[in-house]
């Protein structure tokens, strides 16, 4: 992975976020382009398991959001990443998800 950090013209760091009524979880890909090729790489991926107690699906998914952003950081100064020439997405498949982060906090609860 070395090799592809080394030289690069274009970085882009993609954390996907997802959830299901047993777990939920987050994985990390970083697309490095160079003037020769482009390489992707899984960074990272974690899985926690759902809350005993039963929480809808969209909350599920709004619990995974949050903690696949804090991946960003925390990559990001592991690998070093040039800042200037990284970017940096957030994805969810959840629009209800989407809806609520987009919405003011006190309409949530």
């Amino acid at each position: 992975m070395v090799r592809l950090l080394e030289n690069h013209n274009r970085q882009v760091l993609s954390v996907f976020t997802d959830a299901s009524e047993k777990a939920y979880g987050w994985y990390v890909y970083l697309k490095t382009t160079t003037d020769k090729c482009s390489a992707v790489s899984l960074v990272m991926s974690k899985v926690k398991i759902a809350p005993l107690k039963r929480i809808t699906l969209p909350r599920l998914e709004l619990l995974a959001a949050p903690l696949g952003a804090r991946l960003v950081r925390l990559i990001s100064s592991a690998l070093e990443l040039d800042l200037e020439s990284c970017s940096f997405s957030c994805w969810t498949d959840s629009k209800i998800a989407l809806k609520w982060i987009h919405s003011d906090a006190h309409k949530c609860k």
